[in-house]
């Protein structure tokens, strides 16, 4: 349990270093608070598959190799694949815990923990070799499972008109957090609610429109 929560921490502590330092040298940005916090919430879902298994130096390389996969995968291919995932949780979450599955095969001693197995840097032989195609394997199957789960969920919703898959447009431009739940995350408030009213009028005209045809 102790090394576990030694791995969590360091692996946490280098996605957040790594990413805001992606953010420096690859898109010229100033350090925030939102890509420390995004560099550490991939760190910490990289080494999730490992945290029991490995050295810290190890989990040292997995916060670094989730965050380097993970912010270039949403610079681009969420921009490439045109994907609407507002709060990047696939290419932070699902990538990264990808990253971090694979990687076990690769970096997991049993020195470390006798209940695991040694991955293919520590038994460089043909049961390393399995340990690594078992752990590929595994996240193919996963992530097929999961897709399809999730699809067939998505299609369901899509399906009923009370429910659906996205709100209109105009609510998106407006903000959800004032057009849905009346909260206002800004200082100006006059100006929100303004702005609300104001986009929300045109969206219901719009709306009636649609319905009318």
């Amino acid at each position: 349990a102790a090394l576990a929560t030694v791995n969590t921490n360091v692996s946490a502590c280098a996605g957040m270093i790594t990413w805001m330092a992606c953010d420096a040298l690859a898109e010229g940005r100033p350090l925030t608070g939102l890509g420390a916090m995004t560099g550490a919430v991939v760190g910490l879902a990289t080494i999730t598959p490992a945290a029991g298994f490995v050295r810290p130096l190890s989990a040292l390389v997995f916060g670094v190799t989730g965050a380097i996969v993970s912010f270039f995968s949403v610079k681009y291919l969420k921009t490439g694949w045109g994907i609407a995932d507002t709060l990047d949780c696939f290419f932070c979450h699902g990538t990264s815990g990808v990253v971090g599955v694979v990687l076990v095969g690769l970096f997991a001693e049993t020195e470390v923990n006798p209940g695991g197995a040694d991955g293919l840097f520590f038994a460089f032989n043909q049961d390393g070799a399995k340990f690594f195609g078992y752990q590929v394997l595994a996240t193919v199957v996963c992530a097929c499972w999961s897709f399809g789960l999730a699809f067939a969920l998505l299609m369901a919703f899509k399906a009923v008109p009370a429910i659906g898959l996205r709100t209109s447009e105009n609510k998106e431009v407006v903000g959800l957090d004032q057009t849905l739940h009346n909260a206002y995350a800004y200082k100006n408030k006059k100006q929100n609610a303004s702005a609300v009213e104001n986009n929300m009028e045109g969206g219901q005209k719009e709306e009636q429109k649609i319905e009318a045809n």
